[in-house]
């Protein structure tokens, strides 16, 4: 007598997916030479970051990388914009940003102005008559749907490390003030459910 194969099938885990960006911040002082991101810093603090453990993601949870933003401190100041927009233009345009997966593997390395918030410099005024006024400035429109997309998606599983390296160029930048950046991994966040 032969007996079949058993009717259970093991269930086998599935993923469940939010759209989820990724982020973390730092801040740009006079000086600064890079800075680093989803290094753990900010992790008590949801204004700044949203990666609990130091530049991973607990199990079961895992991420699937589709773009990536850098958004700057927007900058509120009287008077007149020329040095605020020097100060963006020398942090933008001086270096290059790196996505670091395993502490290893470099999977994106571009200059910083590809990284758009919105693109490019922009600088806005309320100036009235009298030519005085507030003025903002920033890396660009603010506009959601303007990110770098890749091509192909990036995977970042469970407990493997992973980081943006933010250079800024041959060597230190000169900085009028303190400035802070986002590095904004635009992403669906997942985690293993039986």
């Amino acid at each position: 007598m032969s007996y079949g194969g058993s009717p259970v099938v093991p269930q086998q885990s599935l993923a469940e997916l939010v759209t989820n960006p990724l982020y973390d911040s730092a801040t740009i002082a006079n000086a600064a030479t890079q800075a680093l991101f989803f290094v753990g810093a900010n992790a008590a603090n949801l204004a700044l970051s949203n990666v609990p453990l130091n530049g991973q993601l607990a199990n079961p949870k895992f991420a699937r990388v589709g773009g990536l933003r850098l958004v700057l401190s927007q900058n509120i100041f009287a008077g007149t914009p020329a040095q605020n927009l020097v100060d963006l233009a020398s942090i933008l345009y001086g270096g290059f940003i790196q996505l670091v997966v395993g502490g290893l593997k470099e999977y994106i390395t571009a200059p910083a102005f590809f990284f758009p918030a919105g693109v490019g410099l922009l600088a806005q005024s309320d100036v009235g008559a009298a030519a005085v006024g507030n003025y903002s400035a920033c890396n660009g429109q603010p506009i959601f749907g303007s990110s770098f997309r890749l091509r192909h998606i990036i995977s970042l599983p469970p407990m493997q490390q992973f980081g943006v390296r933010w250079a800024m160029g041959t060597g230190a930048i000169t900085l009028t003030t303190t400035q802070r950046a986002w590095v904004v991994l635009d992403s669906e966040l997942g985690r293993e459910v039986l």
